[in-house]
């Protein structure tokens, strides 16, 4: 049975410190509340104790109404707290209590209570989730997010703000943002950050949401793409997790995974025709979701990344087959010959890609830090970003009118990120309302990351690979000593022949990958199984006559 604990009262001591918790409990950060629509999750053993509860801090004017906090139990049932108001005295507060009857996750939901503006509410809430041992002790690292927001309280920074993110393929990151503040913040992280919406591609760049004429490159979470969010933890996550959960919703979702080598299987090209160069590429891939790159030695020289080989970035988020149309035409724009040996490579050159996406952060003096907590040895604290496309008006049409800014707009080839780098501060911005400005300010443009989402990445170097060869088919011109009619056979000396590529021997590095096509065996990628048929049958006369010929 629940325990309920609501209580009206005004609290000591301000607002902000009001809900006392251990800790290693998930709680609010210094100077940080919560003010906005969102979902934690809590995973619980059999026996174990579910708790959840806030406190009212303050009200604010830049929203209506207040918090509606369900606790939606592992069997779907829910229990609703709509007691701290805008009305009730600072230090309201809202306790939910359980012991769990079977394992499963607890879901606590937060949304407002103005139907016109649910997203937020104008009662900053503390906040404390956790799991208990029988005997009271606190189990940490079993409460995440995949969606965090939270509202800094009036003008003090929050001095550290610490999460600890986990992918889908087993890597676990601690992220530290230190000397912060966003005002309303929002974190979400996966393997995309910025993409242009259009092509849902990464466009390993940080963006804005000013007017621009680029915009459809936004955070991937304002997009319609596919993706997958990665979980936010508030401490270590659990050793005990499970490798999967099942949500109260009945979804079931990843946890704690092995860290596995993405794999790529299946590698097949099928051309529109016969012999065309345009066509279908398919593959599958496991274990990865990021952005992998298609490459075509389109000038049959057996070699990746010449003036006329392609390669193109594309989106992976799905296992099981994977199908991209190829339009049939080289790096400079010109249709490939059938008489090239064209080659087709998918490589991942990159896992455990994660962007810390930095959704209009006001201030961050003290910067970022991100350590890979496990997976191969070396590169742990490397950080990779490129503000560059935010000093032009093109790209952000507050570009020139910033009133701070970042001391190192990129780093493309990576950069420790011990003690924190990517910070921006006051620079000429004289309190905290001049680091928040509108989107459509033509005089200040704000913080350097005020109206932006600025993107961090981490990745680990890694080299994956399928590759298959398309063969070129030539017929050879006739004899010119051997006339023959109109659609006679050509001459058995010189039939039709598939040429293999020099120098590329086609290999599927670390899987099970499709293997070389050569000799007839091609074929049947070639012109298909009727046409195919039809050749051998042809071969074989021609050789019946020949054998014939030799003999008489």
């Amino acid at each position: 049975m629940a325990t309920l604990l609501i209580a009206a009262l005004v609290a000591s001591a301000a607002g902000i410190a009001a809900l006392a918790s251990p800790a290693t409990a998930s709680i609010n950060a210094t100077n940080a509340t919560l003010n906005a629509a969102q979902s934690f999750f809590t995973w619980v053993a059999e026996g174990e104790t579910f708790a959840a509860s806030f406190a009212k801090s303050r009200n604010i004017s830049s929203a209506r109404g207040s918090a509606i906090i369900t606790v939606v139990r592992p069997d779907s049932t829910e229990w609703s707290c709509t007691d701290i108001g805008t009305s009730s005295p600072v230090g309201t507060s809202c306790a939910f209590e359980e012991a769990a009857t079977t394992a499963g996750v607890y879901e606590v939901r937060l949304i407002g209570s103005d139907p016109a503006t649910p997203e937020y509410f104008a009662t900053t809430l503390t906040w404390s989730i956790e799991a208990r041992e029988a005997d009271a002790t606190v189990i940490p690292g079993r409460t995440w997010s995949e969606d965090f927001r939270m509202r800094n309280e009036n003008t003090a920074f929050v001095p550290d703000l610490s999460m600890w993110v986990q992918t889908e393929q087993g890597y676990t990151y601690a992220l530290t943002l230190r000397e912060l503040h966003g005002i309303n913040s929002r974190y979400n992280f996966d393997a995309f950050g910025v993409v242009d919406t259009s092509t849902c591609i990464s466009v390993q760049h940080s963006a804005a949401f000013t007017p621009n004429d680029f915009p459809d490159i936004r955070n991937i979470v304002d997009s319609s793409c596919p993706f997958s969010p990665y979980k936010i933890f508030f401490e270590p996550p659990a050793s005990d997790l499970p490798l999967a959960v099942t949500l109260p919703s009945g979804e079931e979702t990843w946890m704690i995974q092995p860290v596995l080598d993405p794999t790529i299987t299946g590698l097949s090209f099928t051309g529109t025709t016969p012999t065309a160069r345009s066509g279908i590429i398919d593959f599958s891939v496991s274990n990865f979701e990021g952005t992998a790159l298609l490459q075509i030695d389109a000038d049959g020289d057996g070699v990746f990344g010449g003036p006329a080989d392609r390669e193109e970035p594309i989106s992976v988020t799905a296992t099981g087959l994977l199908s991209f149309p190829f339009d049939g035409l080289d790096g400079l724009g010109q249709p490939i010959s059938e008489s090239v040996n064209m080659s087709v490579r998918v490589l991942i050159d990159s896992v455990a890609e994660v962007h810390f996406t930095l959704d209009d952060i006001e201030l961050l003096e003290g910067g970022i830090e991100v350590t890979r907590l496990n997976g191969p040895a070396g590169n742990e604290s490397r950080l990779f970003w490129n503000d560059t496309p935010l000093l032009d008006v093109a790209f952000d049409s507050q570009a020139l009118i910033k009133c701070s800014t970042t001391p190192v707009l990129e780093s493309l080839a990576g950069t420790d990120s011990t003690g924190g780098v990517h910070g921006w501060g006051f620079g000429d911005c004289a309190n905290v309302g001049e680091l928040n400005t509108e989107p459509s300010n033509t005089l200040n443009g704000g913080g350097w990351g005020n109206n932006r989402q600025i993107d961090n990445w981490v990745l680990v170097d890694a080299n994956a690979e399928a590759t298959i060869s398309v063969p070129a088919v030539v017929v050879p011109p006739v004899d010119p000593e051997t006339p023959v009619d109109p659609g006679t056979p050509v001459d058995p000396e010189n039939p039709t022949t598939p040429i293999s590529p020099p120098d590329a021997g086609d290999k599927n590095t670390g899987n099970t990958g499709a293997l070389a096509q050569t000799g007839l065996s091609s074929l049947p990628l070639l012109l298909g199984s009727a046409a195919t048929a039809a050749l051998l049958c042809l071969v074989g006369v021609l050789v019946l006559r020949r054998a014939r010929r030799d003999i008489g």
